[in-house]
C-alpha cells in the first residue's frame, strides 16, 4: 500500500486519548510518512497542554526508541557484572577485579547505580558467598570512589529501605526501590539482615546500627521469628534482650513457631550463662539449620503438624546434607526420650521424604558424639529394613 502525506486537518474535537498510539508509532516505518505538516505538530502540541514540545525530527528518534537503547544498556552491564560474579571466589579476586575494570570501565553514576543494584539482588539470593560478594563489591568501591568519586550510597539505601519496608508501617518507596517488592520471602528478609550484619563486621555500618536494627525488630509484631534470625548473627543477647522478648512472649497472640524460636534464644542464654551445657550442643547451636530443625520438632511434638514438617524439610532442606542433619537431630531428640519422633521418622521415610542414606548417615553422625541405646537402634535399623 502507498502511503501520501496527509492533508491538513482540523483535529480539536479530538482528544488525546483518541489518538491511536500504534498508528502514530508505524510512520516510522515509511520515509514519506516522516516529516510531519506545521499545523498537525502544532495540534498534538496542543492536546499534550504543551508538557512537550514536538519538533519535526525523524520520527525513527522518538523517546521509546531511546528508552529501548537505555534499557539494552541497563541489561548489558548487570550481564557483565554477573558473568564476573558468576566466577568469583575468595581464591581470583585480585583477576576478576581486573577484568570487571576493564569490561565495564568508566561509567556514569546512573551506571554505578545499576552495578550496586546488581550486586545487592546477587547478595540477597546467594547470601552463602555474601562475605565474599562484600569484599569484591568493596575494592570495586574503593577503585571507582578514587577514579569517578562514586560511592555506596545507593547500595546502601537499597538495604536500609528493605529493611524499613519490611519492619515499619506506612513507608514511601521510591521508584529507583520499588524492585525490593519482588524479594519479600522469609528467605530475603533474613538475608537482608544477614547482610547488614556482615556489613558491621566489615565496619561499613557502625555499632550504633545494632540497637536500631534491634529496637525496630522488638517492636514490630509481623515476623517476630525475625528476632531469632537477628540474634543468630550475633549470639550477644543482654539481659534487656532477654527481658523483651520475655514481654513478646507474653503476647496472647504470638505463634507456636515463633514462641518456639524466641524461647530458644532465652534457653541458650541462660545455658551459656550457667555454663552447663555440654561441647556437642555448643556444636550444634551453631549451626543456624540444626536449630531450626530442633525447632520445627519442638514444635511438632507440641502441634502434631506433620505437614509443617513437611514443608520446612522441603523449603530448608533440599540437599542430601541437610536431610542428613535432620535424621541426625531427630536421631538425637528420640534417644533423649522423644519417643513420638520414631513415628515421625518412620512416616517421612515411607513417604519418600528422607531415604535410606540420609537415616544411615544421621546415625553415624550421631555415634561419633555419643552412645546408642542398642534397642532404640533396632527400631530406627527395622525402619530402613522393611
Amino acid at each position: 500500500m502507498e502511503y501520501k502525506n496527509p492533508e491538513p486537518q482540523n483535529f480539536s474535537h479530538i482528544t488525546l486519548n483518541e489518538i491511536t498510539i500504534d498508528f502514530i508509532l508505524s510512520f516510522r516505518n515509511h520515509p514519506e510518512l516522516q516529516k510531519l505538516d506545521g499545523k498537525i505538530i502544532d495540534t498534538i502540541n496542543s492536546l499534550c497542554n504543551n508538557n512537550k514540545k514536538i519538533k519535526n525530527n525523524d520520527v525513527s528518534n522518538n523517546h521509546i526508541l531511546k528508552n529501548q537503547k537505555l534499557q539494552n544498556k541497563k541489561d548489558n552491564i548487570e550481564n557483565k557484572v554477573n558473568l564476573v560474579l558468576n566466577k568469583l571466589s575468595e581464591n581470583n579476586i585480585d583477576n576478576l577485579l581486573v577484568e570487571f575494570i576493564n569490561n565495564i570501565g568508566q561509567i556514569s553514576i546512573e551506571e554505578y547505580n545499576i552495578i550496586q543494584k546488581t550486586f545487592y539482588i546477587k547478595i540477597l539470593s546467594e547470601i552463602n558467598f555474601v562475605k565474599v560478594y562484600l569484599k569484591f563489591f568493596n575494592y570495586i568501591n574503593t577503585i571507582y570512589n578514587k577514579v569517578q568519586n562514586y560511592d555506596m550510597k545507593y547500595f546502601i539505601s537499597i538495604i536500609e529501605t528493605k529493611f524499613y519496608n519490611d519492619y515499619t508501617d506506612d513507608i514511601k518507596i521510591d521508584e529507583e526501590y520499588k524492585f525490593i517488592n519482588e524479594f519479600n520471602t522469609e528467605s530475603h528478609r533474613i538475608n537482608n539482615l544477614m547482610i547488614i550484619q556482615n556489613l558491621i563486621h566489615i565496619n561499613i555500618f557502625n555499632n550504633d546500627i545494632i540497637n536500631e536494627c534491634k529496637n525496630i525488630l522488638f517492636n514490630q509484631t509481623k515476623y517476630l521469628s525475625d528476632i531469632y534470625y537477628w540474634f543468630q548473627f550475633d549470639n550477644k543477647v543482654t539481659n534487656y534482650d532477654i527481658n523483651i522478648i520475655n514481654q513478646i512472649l507474653s503476647c496472647d497472640n504470638i505463634t507456636t513457631r515463633d514462641k518456639v524460636l524466641l524461647e530458644s534464644l532465652c534457653k541458650i542464654t541462660s545455658i551459656k550463662d550457667d555454663q552447663k551445657i555440654e561441647k556437642k550442643h555448643i556444636e550444634i547451636n551453631k549451626d543456624i539449620l540444626l536449630l531450626e530443625i530442633n525447632n520445627i520438632l519442638e514444635e511438632y511434638l507440641l502441634m502434631k503438624e506433620i505437614d509443617d514438617v513437611i514443608y520446612f524439610i522441603e523449603k530448608k532442606c533440599g540437599d542430601a546434607l541437610s536431610k542428613n542433619k535432620f535424621c541426625y537431630n531427630l536421631i538425637d531428640r528420640y534417644s533423649n526420650n522423644d519417643e513420638e519422633l520414631l513415628d515421625l521418622l518412620k512416616t517421612l521415610y515411607k513417604s519418600d521424604i528422607i531415604n535410606k542414606n540420609n537415616i544411615n548417615n544421621g546415625l553415624m553422625l550421631y555415634k561419633k558424639t555419643s552412645s546408642f541405646n542398642e534397642n532404640k537402634l533396632n527400631k530406627i535399623k527395622n525402619i530402613i529394613l522393611y
